[in-house]
Protein backbone atom coordinates (compact mmCIF):
# COMPACT_ATOMS: atom_id res chain seq x y z
CA UNK A 1 0.00 0.00 0.00
CA UNK A 2 2.82 2.30 0.93
CA UNK A 3 3.54 4.34 -2.14
CA UNK A 4 7.38 4.61 -0.94
CA UNK A 5 8.03 0.66 0.08
CA UNK A 6 11.32 1.20 -1.85
CA UNK A 7 12.68 3.26 1.03
CA UNK A 8 11.88 3.75 4.72
CA UNK A 9 11.24 7.12 6.08
CA UNK A 10 14.05 8.69 7.63
CA UNK A 11 15.77 6.30 5.45
CA UNK A 12 19.17 8.02 4.74
CA UNK A 13 19.27 9.23 1.20
CA UNK A 14 15.45 10.33 1.22
CA UNK A 15 14.92 13.79 0.20
CA UNK A 16 12.34 16.45 0.97
CA UNK A 17 10.92 16.91 -1.81
CA UNK A 18 10.87 12.83 -2.07
CA UNK A 19 8.89 13.04 1.08
CA UNK A 20 6.70 15.81 0.18
CA UNK A 21 5.39 13.81 -2.71
CA UNK A 22 5.03 11.15 -0.80
CA UNK A 23 2.60 13.29 1.80
CA UNK A 24 0.61 14.45 -1.38
CA UNK A 25 -0.32 10.51 -2.29
CA UNK A 26 -0.98 10.03 1.23
CA UNK A 27 -3.51 12.90 1.16
CA UNK A 28 -4.96 11.93 -1.85
CA UNK A 29 -5.70 8.31 -0.80
CA UNK A 30 -7.33 9.68 2.49
CA UNK A 31 -9.39 12.18 0.57
CA UNK A 32 -10.66 8.81 -1.56
CA UNK A 33 -10.62 6.61 1.34
CA UNK A 34 -13.52 9.97 3.15
CA UNK A 35 -15.14 9.75 -0.27
CA UNK A 36 -15.79 5.86 -0.09
CA UNK A 37 -17.13 6.48 3.57
CA UNK A 38 -19.28 9.18 2.85
CA UNK A 39 -20.72 7.11 0.28
CA UNK A 40 -21.10 3.96 2.65
CA UNK A 41 -22.68 5.67 4.90
CA UNK A 42 -24.93 7.61 2.62
CA UNK A 43 -26.17 3.35 1.58
CA UNK A 44 -26.59 2.48 5.11
CA UNK A 45 -29.78 4.70 4.96
CA UNK A 46 -31.14 2.76 2.38
CA UNK A 47 -30.34 -0.72 3.34
CA UNK A 48 -31.82 -2.90 5.92
CA UNK A 49 -30.45 -3.27 8.62
CA UNK A 50 -30.89 -6.72 9.09
CA UNK A 51 -29.17 -7.13 5.75
CA UNK A 52 -25.75 -8.98 5.09
CA UNK A 53 -25.29 -5.92 2.77
CA UNK A 54 -25.34 -4.08 5.35
CA UNK A 55 -22.59 -5.74 7.39
CA UNK A 56 -20.78 -5.88 4.95
CA UNK A 57 -21.14 -1.78 4.49
CA UNK A 58 -20.29 -1.86 8.26
CA UNK A 59 -17.32 -3.99 7.24
CA UNK A 60 -16.25 -1.38 4.35
CA UNK A 61 -16.47 1.34 6.28
CA UNK A 62 -14.54 0.18 9.17
CA UNK A 63 -11.67 -1.15 6.57
CA UNK A 64 -11.89 2.44 5.27
CA UNK A 65 -10.96 3.87 8.90
CA UNK A 66 -7.97 1.49 9.81
CA UNK A 67 -6.69 2.26 6.52
CA UNK A 68 -7.11 5.98 7.22
CA UNK A 69 -5.19 5.38 10.52
CA UNK A 70 -2.26 3.52 8.62
CA UNK A 71 -2.13 6.14 6.62
CA UNK A 72 -1.93 9.23 9.39
CA UNK A 73 0.88 6.98 11.24
CA UNK A 74 3.01 7.14 7.93
CA UNK A 75 1.92 10.63 7.73
CA UNK A 76 3.77 11.25 11.21
CA UNK A 77 6.63 9.56 10.49
CA UNK A 78 7.39 11.43 7.17
CA UNK A 79 6.39 14.97 9.12
CA UNK A 80 8.78 13.91 12.13
CA UNK A 81 11.24 13.54 9.21
CA UNK A 82 10.87 16.45 7.91
CA UNK A 83 11.04 18.55 10.98
CA UNK A 84 13.90 17.21 12.80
Amino acid sequence: MSPHSYRKVGEKGMETTTAVRIMDEYNKQIRMLNYRISSAEAKITRVDPLSEEFDETVSLIEKCLDEIQEIQIEQLKIKRFLYI
